[in-house]
């Protein structure tokens, strides 16, 4: 949390719970009755201060039409999304092969919206690769700083 926090100039001040009127709303409002039978991904999908990570990528939304396209395309990504679904094995040799490049990284990788990330990062399906190579050298910023960019937006 340190690492992914340390790109933030954070403030942190101390307030008492009677001045947090959204948590103690928040904390208040609990559902009278809980639905046993919905299915956990399901509740899932409504997070509390949670990113809108499609909705802060630096794509327009033809491009981001595109990427979930070939996401869904990609045999790697759905078995990647499939993995992340039902849950990864106990063991590295237990996952499928074409992902296992991803099995140190497990913990981080998510779907949503028929888009595959890590962390903040968009996981780019294979065939939108070059493409998105080109994209990241049109801008002439210099080697380190197209470097920068792309490992701040993509895997």
């Amino acid at each position: 949390m340190l690492l992914k926090l340390i790109k933030h100039e954070l403030d942190v001040k101390y307030v008492p719970g009677k001045y947090m009127y959204i948590a103690d709303a928040l904390s208040r409002a609990y559902p009278d009755k809980v639905d046993r039978d919905a299915q956990p991904l399901e509740q899932l999908k409504y997070r509390v201060h949670s990113l809108d990570e499609i909705g802060l990528l630096p794509m327009s939304k033809a491009r981001i039409v595109e990427a979930i396209r070939a996401t869904r395309a990609d045999v790697v990504l759905q078995t990647l999304i499939l993995t992340c679904k039902n849950g990864w094995p106990k063991h590295r040799w237990g996952a499928p092969e074409q992902i296992r490049q991803y099995w140190h990284l497990r913990d981080e990788i998510h779907e949503i919206d028929g888009l595959v990330f890590l962390g903040e990062k968009l996981i780019v399906p294979s065939q939108m690769r070059a493409d998105m190579l080109n994209k990241i050298h049109e801008s002439h910023l210099g080697m380190e700083k197209c470097k920068a960019r792309a490992r701040s937006i993509m895997y």
